[in-house]
């Protein structure tokens, strides 16, 4: 015989616990407990004969220490993923079995009942009532959790079915054994000790088969709250690319800004160099008008020059003359000369006249061009100061405008600098928020990594167990074939059995009606003695 040792938490874990838990550790105790009294007491070789038993007890405690190594890895699953309880494993309660055992796993998780209930905060949907009716069947189970398993996604789905399909299998054989075994009950086995009034194999399985469930749904809903946070995650980090968006739109607004107050200091400064060149403008037109006075002034010079050169051509005429007069007397041998030199006088005389014609001539234009210079002077000067004071008018304008459009603009841009101000430190609180809610988050979502890294590595070794079991599942499945005969065998010999314990309780009926009958008679006889007594005891009585 080989003893196994079952998972069970000690006391000090149980208190802490909550009484969901509790009792479904006490439900999975009494349930072990009594289905190895089953298995040892329909494996007792006395009420058997020979052969019976011999195929169908290994298999049966292999395929429920099976079923127990699975169900403990799914609750310690369950119970890794709540973070409700952990499992202290103490060797309370110790079961002999007979034949070689060669259990998958030593290590459990409590026993998850189907009456729990399982509440998940913050998620709507992800309430599962656990007080729904039992007897649901296979196909509704496997059709639910098909619609559970559809929120996850697809690899993570085909293998979450395949596991859950596995489990399944292993509990439809372990229901199928069990049946088998109690119709394979001894002819002289008591009816009051069979396995309906004690345990239901069927409801047994469908508990187990619901607990499962139970299980699956919890680690389906845990990898939807880690879901929803990996979506808070994604949106908050949405949200800061968002205020950084905005952060940055409103950094080039404000750049944009300033560029439109560059651009407006530039124009004034543009403005302010044209009022500079009108006023460098009026200045030349001023040194013009001087330069016109001074032309003027020159001409005048020069027509007074003009009238000095005619008196002292005048003078160089009187002079050539008395010349004459002396050289005609000293030089009368020079006739030819003297003619000659009266034919130069003639033309002298005749240049002279033409001269002083020239000379009256320029200084009747010259008197003309004075008045006309003197009008258009007068005219430019006239022109010059309205439109100096025009302009002046016109500057003053502008200067007030450009005054009043620079006191505008700079308060605008003032209030817009102010109002652009607070937003950007509004946002920077904003964001200063956001940086640490999302410094929180960062370190929820390395929680929640580090948290679905050890959820994956323990989903990798259950999965690694669940394939061990599976190969060993193919080769229970590939004996069956063998087993078929022996079944065909145990089926004839059930149904000789039940109707020999048919013959037998038929005469144990017939027995017990005479044994009745016979009491009847005893009771009948004895009355009639003990009234035949009583009589003789009064007549006794009497006589003495």
């Amino acid at each position: 015989m080989e003893r196994q040792e079952w998972m069970k938490p000690n006391s000090e874990s149980v208190a802490k616990m909550c009484e969901w838990l509790a009792d479904n550790l006490q439900g999975m105790q009494m349930t072990l407990k009594q289905i190895m009294k089953l298995i040892e007491e329909d494996g007792n070789p006395s009420t058997y004969e020979m052969g019976d038993f011999d195929m169908k007890s290994p298999r049966l405690r292999t395929l429920v220490h099976e079923f127990n190594s699975m169900y403990v890895s799914l609750a310690e699953r369950c119970g890794q993923i709540t973070g409700e309880f952990q499992v202290n494993q103490c060797p309370e309660l110790q079961m002999e079995i007979q034949g070689p055992l060669q259990p998958n796993s030593s290590k459990g998780s409590p026993y998850v009942a189907p009456g729990m209930r399982l509440h998940v905060c913050n998620l709507d949907h992800d309430h599962v009532d656990a007080d729904r009716s039992l007897g649901c069947g296979d196909g509704n189970l496997e059709t639910s959790m098909k619609e559970s398993s559809r929120l996850l996604s697809d690899s993570e789905s085909e293998s979450f079915i395949s596991v859950v399909n596995s489990y399944l299998g292993t509990v439809k054989q372990i229901n199928g054994l069990g049946q088998q075994l109690k119709k394979s009950k001894p002819p002289t086995e008591p009816i009051s000790l069979s396995l309906s009034e004690e345990v239901d194999p069927d409801d047994d399985a469908n508990k187990s088969e619901y607990g499962s469930y139970e299980e699956l749904i919890g680690g389906v809903v845990q990898y939807e709250v880690l879901k929803a946070l990996n979506q808070k995650y994604q949106q908050s980090e949405v949200e800061i690319t968002m205020l950084k968006g905005a952060l940055s739109r409103s950094e080039s607004a404000l750049n944009d800004l300033q560029v439109e107050l560059e651009a407006t200091k530039t124009d004034m400064e543009m403005k302010n160099a044209c009022l500079e060149e009108t006023k460098a403008k009026i200045l030349h037109l001023e040194s013009q008008v001087l330069e016109l006075g001074t032309r003027l002034s020159d001409s005048h010079c020069k027509a007074e020059m003009l009238t000095e050169a005619l008196k002292q051509a005048h003078e160089k005429l009187g002079g050539s003359t008395e010349d004459e007069a002396t050289i005609s007397s000293a030089l009368d041998l020079e006739r030819q000369k003297v003619a000659v030199l009266l034919e130069r006088i003639s033309v002298h005389h005749k240049d002279g006249f033409d001269g002083q014609n020239e000379i009256i001539k320029l200084q009747y234009v010259l008197s003309e061009a004075e008045r006309k210079h003197y009008m258009e002077k007068e005219q430019l000067i006239m022109q010059w100061d309205s439109r100096f004071k025009q302009m002046e008018i016109n500057s003053r304008q502008r200067e007030d405008e450009m005054n009043e459009l620079h006191h505008a603009l700079v308060r605008d841009m003032q209030c817009h600098i102010n109002n652009s101000q607070v937003g950007i430190e509004e946002r920077e609180a904003r964001i200063h928020s956001l940086n640490k809610e999302l410094d929180g988050m960062k370190l929820r979502h390395d929680v929640v990594v580090a948290e679905k890294d050890g959820l994956n590595a323990c989903i990798q070794s259950l999965l690694a167990e669940l394939r061990c079991r599976d190969i060993h599942i193919k080769e229970l499945a590939a004996g069956t074939a063998s087993s078929q005969e022996y079944e065909d065998m145990s089926n004839s010999r059930v149904q000789e059995l039940e109707n020999e314990v048919e013959m037998q309780k038929a005469l144990i009926i017939d027995g017990a009606e005479k044994k009745r009958e016979a009491i009847r008679q005893l009771c009948f006889s004895l009355e009639h003695y003990r009234t035949g007594y009583n009589e003789l005891r009064e007549a006794f009585l009497r006589h003495n």
